[in-house]
């Protein structure tokens, strides 16, 4: 069953439901607030009225979790990343050139446009999840392959200009259907502040956090790895259901934490993933309940916990913008609680100073909140 059951969904996810299925629907919404199973539920609306349900997700990581979600359903929709997608649709582009390539994009649409007038996706229906993620040469391609698609677009985590903004949706989709998605966010009140203070001015969805439940955002410095690998035992121990993600950003960093990780927590329960570094996850292997990751992967999947390491790393000024719109999105996967941990002298004291809702431990010793 997908959750929440169609009776428990809110006025906004049923209007999202509810909109006619032969249209553009673009549907905004921050983290938390029923993106993906709105993006679920309007796939199956589609599979249902024998359309080519298609799924698309802007990585691998976010193809496994939604095959996940989508669980026995899996086999009426295809789930595809974005590179897949362009395969399908320009296939003779792809096997020349990266989307990273300059002019890419303008030889896909041509390509696209030359190989005929009509739609060229016909049949087909599309549910763009995660759509912030994505290129945003990608949307004028959208735009041409096909008329039926659901957008989901998060623009309180658009933080760069590789990602895709609302003005970028407007003029690809420009007879569009616009739909809100604000109730029901998971961000507790702690972890709304943070994001706030992070990003000063960033329009955050605000109606519905849960206030005065949620744990302090804590910043806690931790000395070596295996001090990190200790406190995620911890945390399991005290939640044994606890889905926590350990985010880190350099190799030597991942290098460390993934041996110490493997001993303290148990290979039945930890996944490690940095592209070159570890094998490709399976889908048994990313539902495991702790997850070590570069940072800028978490991007669009969600956790109870997590843990920030780095953050007085010595390359970056932790007061810019530069690194805290990382840091920012880093966040927004934490579903309950944030932690921010350091190993010794850098920025990690300049950058706490500016953030008010982080409750500062400046040693392990020190007995953690409950």
């Amino acid at each position: 069953m997908i959750e929440p059951p169609y009776r428990q969904l809110t006025a906004e996810q049923d209007a999202v439901l509810m909109a006619p299925i032969d249209t553009r629907l673009i549907v905004q919404g921050g983290p938390g607030t029923g993106k993906t199973r709105m993006a679920v539920y309007r796939a199956l609306l589609h599979s249902a009225a024998e359309d080519t349900a298609v799924v698309v997700v802007p990585g691998e990581l976010r193809r496994l979790q939604m095959v996940s979600v989508l669980g026995n359903r899996r086999s009426r929709i295809r789930v595809l990343t974005v590179h897949h997608l362009l395969e399908l649709m320009v296939p003779e582009v792809v096997a020349n050139h990266r989307p990273s390539d300059e002019g890419f994009w303008v030889e896909a649409l041509i390509a696209l446009a030359k190989r005929q007038t009509r739609v060229v996706g016909a049949g087909w229906a599309l549910v763009l999840d995660d759509a912030h993620d994505m290129p945003p040469g990608l949307h004028p391609l959208i735009a041409l392959f096909a008329q039926r698609m659901a957008v989901f677009h998060d623009q309180s985590t658009v933080i760069s200009d590789r990602q895709t903004d609302e003005a970028t949706l407007t003029a690809s989709y420009p007879a569009a259907t616009h739909l809100p998605l604000s109730q029901g966010h998971r961000w507790t009140s702690q972890i709304a502040s943070l994001a706030s203070e992070l990003m000063p001015g960033r329009r955050l969805p605000g109606r519905s956090y849960v206030t005065g439940s949620g744990e302090p955002v804590l910043a806690v410095q931790m000395r070596s790895p295996a001090e990190v690998a200790v406190f995620v035992a911890e945390l399991l121990r005290a939640a044994p259901r606890t889905r926590i993600a350990v985010a880190c950003q350099s190799q030597q960093a991942f290098r460390g934490l993934s041996a110490h990780l493997r001993n303290t927590v148990g290979e039945r329960r930890y996944t490690p993933v940095w592209p070159d570094l570890a094998m490709r996850p399976s889908q048994t292997a990313f539902m495991r309940q702790v997850l070590l990751i570069r940072r800028d992967l978490l991007q669009g999947l969600e956790f109870d916990v997590i843990i920030a390491t780095e953050i007085d790393n010595r390359g970056q000024d932790v007061t810019g913008l530069d690194y805290r719109g990382p840091l920012y999105r880093t966040i927004a996967a934490a579903r309950d609680r944030v932690v921010l941990t350091w190993s010794g002298p850098g920025g990690a004291d300049r950058l706490i100073s500016t953030l008010p809702s982080v409750d500062p431990i400046a040693s392990r010793n020190r007995q953690m909140p409950e």
